[in-house]
C-alpha cells in the first residue's frame, strides 16, 4: 500500500498512512466506520505510536537513528496528530516491548490522551525531538534485523518444516540441564502449572495472555 490509499471493507474504510520513523516503511491504518460516523474511529499505529511512547529509531541498516528520528517527527506531527482527539489508538505492542522505552501498561488510549500525556508528542523543535529520541538508546537486540529480513522474504511454511521429535527425559536432561548445556528448555504451560513444578533452569513463556516470562531457579 502507498500513502493515503484506501481499502473498503463493507461499511469500514481503511486509509493507509506512510509514517516512517521506527522503520523507513512504517505504516499506520486509519479506520472509519460509515455506519457510525464519517469521522475516523480508530487508528492502528503499529510500532509508530505506542501508549505513552513512540518506536525506537535505530533499527534500519539504511538510515541513521538521527535520520529516522527526523522522519518520525514529521510522521507524528503531519499525520497522526492531525487526527481528531477522540480517535482510538491501537498500537502493536504494550509494556515490556523492546521497540520502545516508556510504553505504558494501559490497554487503551486516544489521540487526545497521547497528545496530552505522551512525552514524545509534546511541543518541541525538530532538533530537540531528534536529540531526545536518539539519546541513551537501549542496546538493539541482534535478532531485530534477522526478523525484518524474514518479514520481507517470508518465513518457511510450517508444513515444509521437519516434524519435531519427542525427547525422553534423559535426552532433555543431557541437552538442557547438564553443565555448559547449549540448549534452552522452554516451558510454555500456564504459569500456575509452572509455579507448581518445573525443571530447574528452564525458561517460562506461557502461550497465553501477555506471555509473561520468568527464569526458574
Amino acid at each position: 500500500m502507498r500513502d493515503r490509499e484506501e481499502i473498503q471493507l463493507g461499511h469500514c474504510t481503511l486509509e493507509f498512512l506512510a509514517t516512517p520513523g521506527h522503520t523507513p516503511e512504517g505504516m499506520c491504518i486509519v479506520v472509519t466506520d460509515s455506519e457510525k460516523s464519517d469521522r475516523p474511529w480508530g487508528v492502528f499505529t503499529g510500532d509508530t505510536l505506542f501508549i505513552g511512547d513512540v518506536g525506537r529509531p535505530d533499527l534500519s541498516l539504511e538510515f541513521t537513528p538521527q535520520q529516522l528520528a527526523g522522519m518520525f517527527y514529521d510522521s507524528l506531527r503531519n499525520k497522526l496528530l492531525r487526527l481528531p482527539d477522540d480517535v482510538q489508538v491501537f498500537p502493536a505492542h504494550g509494556a515490556g516491548s523492546l521497540c520502545g522505552r516508556n510504553i505504558s501498561s494501559e490497554r487503551s488510549s486516544t489521540i487526545g490522551k497521547e497528545r496530552q500525556f505522551n512525552y514524545a508528542l509534546q511541543p518541541m523543535s525538530r532538533e530537540a525531538f531528534v536529540h531526545m529520541l536518539t539519546a541513551d538508546l537501549p542496546e538493539r537486540p541482534g535478532y531485530f534485523s534477522r526478523d525484518a529480513e524474514i518479514n520481507r522474504a517470508g518465513a518457511e511454511a510450517i508444513e515444509d518444516l521437519p516434524p519435531l521429535e519427542a525427547l525422553t527425559p534423559e535426552q532433555t536432561e543431557r541437552l538442557a540441564c547438564a553443565p555448559n548445556a547449549l540448549a534452552v528448555l522452554l516451558d510454555t504451560r500456564p504459569w500456575t502449572d509452572f509455579a507448581a513444578a518445573h525443571v530447574a533452569g528452564s525458561l517460562h513463556i506461557a502461550l497465553s495472555g501477555s506471555m509473561p516470562r520468568g527464569r526458574a531457579r
